[in-house]
């Protein structure tokens, strides 16, 4: 008997746009290599396929493993080529919504939603995305009580809430010394307060480090994580942090709760340890202070829940979850006017990003030219000085 080999599962991703280290591009990254590490093939829809992202994904490009389309007219995309669509921002490509209208279509969908108050974070249609949706995911339990404010039918909102890929919860647990004398600010907009306090900590010998847009930028990985004592970060660094054991300080632009330990730890999840629901901002002399007294608990809550958090917060075992899901099965197809509705606004959502972006990228290409310029006059007189020395 002819060996008849299975099918390989593809995976359709909808991104509004993959370029940047910020939280929601960061996500689908990870979906990528988790579902390529699998076997699967990807096909990631988005508007904008930019560096630095696009160099992370280049071996996968080039292999195959991923496919990306831009939202050009001229694209046809055919739902019924997927085991699985996965949807943020409510991204979908037209030529789906069609094929969603007509019917049938035999592909279950996942609608994903990384935001509790943003608006491309929150449905732009919701009884589209009702009748779309196999199943709802969110990633914080404030999210998914703003969810339900929508009135949606039939659907229990499952909190994917920004998980740790293999790599954060099979590390090793980093070496901590018993007092503080590293810590690294994770963050693409720290406030005042924390460049301040940072200050105050290295006059009392601890290191601070600032990893993200205007600083370090790049990708968090173990390595960086675990090189230091403790991070102070908000959002998705924290689960990566808490699954390797390593203690956070959860403060940022909307201020945050301090140290996580067991006794706000569901507080500070639920609210996706952005800071954002208490809002308390607090002085730099306080930050410091907080940050030197409260490291010795922080630490044994990071070290004593370790093994727990990793489980918690493991992309493998939620997206697993997923997977097995009972409900993750294809629903009715879309009525005419949920097509053309959701067609329409996304037709002007994409318009007005791709406008906004331009001119960040104009923006942005003239800060990198400045600080190019810059670091050519720190190299001359670097050079002149060492010549003088000489």
């Amino acid at each position: 008997m002819a060996h008849t080999e299975e099918p390989v599962p593809i995976l359709l991703l909808c991104q509004v746009t993959f370029r940047g280290w910020s939280g929601s591009e960061t996500v689908s990254l990870e979906l990528i290599e988790w579902f390529v590490a699998r076997g699967w093939r990807v096909d990631l829809v988005t508007t904008v396929y930019a560096e630095p992202l696009a160099q992370a994904t280049e071996h996968l490009v080039a292999s195959g493993a991923l496919r990306v389309f831009g939202l050009d007219p001229g694209v046809e995309i055919d739902a019924n080529a997927y085991t699985l669509i996965w949807v943020n921002q409510s991204l979908l490509p037209s030529s789906v919504l069609r094929q969603l209208r007509s019917g049938p279509v035999r592909t279950p969908m996942i609608w994903h939603h990384m935001s509790s108050f943003q608006n491309l974070g929150m449905p732009l249609l919701y009884d589209v995305e009702n009748a779309m949706a196999s199943i709802i995911t969110c990633m914080a339990p404030v999210a998914r009580d703003s969810l339900k404010e929508y009135g949606f039918e039939g659907h229990e909102i499952v909190i994917f809430d920004n998980p740790a890929p293999d790599p954060f919860v099979s590390a090793e647990l980093p070496v901590l010394r018993s007092s503080l004398r590293s810590l690294i600010v994770v963050s693409n907009h720290p406030p005042a307060e924390l460049r301040e306090a940072a200050t105050l900590l290295a006059s009392r010998d601890i290191e601070v480090t600032f990893a993200g847009l205007g600083d370090r930028y790049g990708r968090i990985t173990p390595a960086i994580l675990g090189a230091h004592d403790a991070v102070i970060t908000i959002g998705k660094t924290t689960q990566y942090a808490l699954a390797m054991g390593v203690p956070v300080y959860s403060y940022d632009h909307f201020g945050g709760g301090g140290w996580i330990t067991e006794a706000n730890l569901d507080k500070e999840w639920y609210g996706n340890f952005a800071g954002r629901i208490e809002g308390r901002a607090i002085s730099a002399q306080q930050v410091a202070d907080e940050i030197e007294s409260g490291f010795g608990d922080a630490r044994a809550f990071a070290r004593t829940a370790r093994e727990v958090n990793a489980r918690r917060w493991s992309l493998t075992r939620q997206l697993e979850a997923l997977l097995d899901d009972p409900r993750l099965q294809p629903r009715d197809r879309l009525l005419g006017a949920h097509e053309a509705r959701l067609a329409a606004l996304q037709g002007a959502m994409r318009d007005e990003l791709w406008a906004a972006l331009r001119g960040a990228e104009a923006g942005f290409t003239a800060q990198s030219n400045a600080v190019e310029e810059l670091r050519e006059i720190v190299a001359l007189q670097h050079e002149r000085l060492t010549s003088a020395d000489d």
